[in-house]
C-alpha cells in the first residue's frame, strides 16, 4: 500500500504542478495577447495618423489645384470678355468718326498732332468720308488732306518727307488707352456692376 500512496502522492503533486504550469502558461498567453493588442492598437493609430496626414496633404493639394484652376478660368473669362468688348469697340470706330462730337474735336486733335510735324507741308491721310470734315477743321493754312480707301477711322498726319507720322486714328488711340481701360473694366467687374 505504501507504494500506492506514494504513486497517488506523486500523481497529486504532478496534477498540482501541471495545474500551476497551466495557470502560468495561461497568464503568460493573456499577457502576450494583451501586449499584442496594445501593439496592434498603437500601430493602427500610427497608420491611421499617417494616412490622415497623407489625405490632408492630398486634399490641400486638390484644393490648391482647384483654386488655381478657378483663378485661371476667371482670368480666361476676363480675357475673353475684354477681347469681345474691344472687338465691339473697334467695329464701332468707323461710325464714330461721323459723330458730331468727333468732328467738333478735329481742330484740337490736328493742333495736337501738329506739335510734332511742320504743318506747312504736312499731309492728313484719312478715309474718304472724313476728308470734308478734316479740310474744314484744318482750314486754309493747315495741312493738305489725302483720302485713302483703306485708311482707318481717324487720321494720320505725315510730314512732307514721310519720316514722321502722327497716328491719330481711333484704333491707335484705343490701343494706347487699352491697358488703362482694361484695368477700369476689371475693377468694375470686381465691384459687381457694369458701371456707368
Amino acid at each position: 500500500m505504501a507504494i500506492d500512496a506514494l504513486v497517488e502522492t506523486l500523481r497529486a503533486n504532478g496534477r498540482r504542478r501541471a495545474a500551476g504550469v497551466l495557470r502560468e502558461a495561461r497568464a503568460e498567453v493573456r499577457a502576450i495577447r494583451l501586449r499584442a493588442e496594445r501593439e496592434e492598437t498603437r500601430r493602427r493609430g500610427e497608420v491611421l495618423a499617417r494616412r490622415q496626414g497623407e489625405l490632408r496633404a492630398e486634399l490641400a493639394g486638390d484644393i490648391a489645384r482647384a483654386r488655381a484652376e478657378a483663378r485661371r478660368d476667371v482670368l480666361e473669362a476676363r480675357r475673353a470678355l475684354l477681347a469681345r468688348v474691344f472687338a465691339r469697340a473697334v467695329a464701332a470706330l468707323p461710325a464714330a468718326i461721323e459723330s458730331s462730337a468727333y468732328v467738333d474735336g478735329l481742330p484740337g486733335r490736328i493742333e495736337l498732332a501738329a506739335r510734332y510735324v511742320s504743318i506747312a507741308d504736312a499731309v492728313l491721310e484719312c478715309p474718304p468720308g472724313l476728308a470734308p470734315a478734316l479740310r474744314a477743321a484744318a482750314g486754309t493754312t493747315g495741312p493738305s488732306v489725302e483720302p485713302h480707301l483703306d485708311a482707318d477711322a481717324g487720321f494720320r498726319l505725315r510730314s512732307a518727307d514721310g519720316h514722321v507720322v502722327v497716328d491719330d486714328t481711333l484704333a491707335s488711340r484705343l490701343a494706347r488707352l487699352r491697358p488703362t481701360l482694361e484695368i477700369e473694366l476689371v475693377e468694375r467687374l470686381q465691384e459687381g456692376g457694369p458701371g456707368p
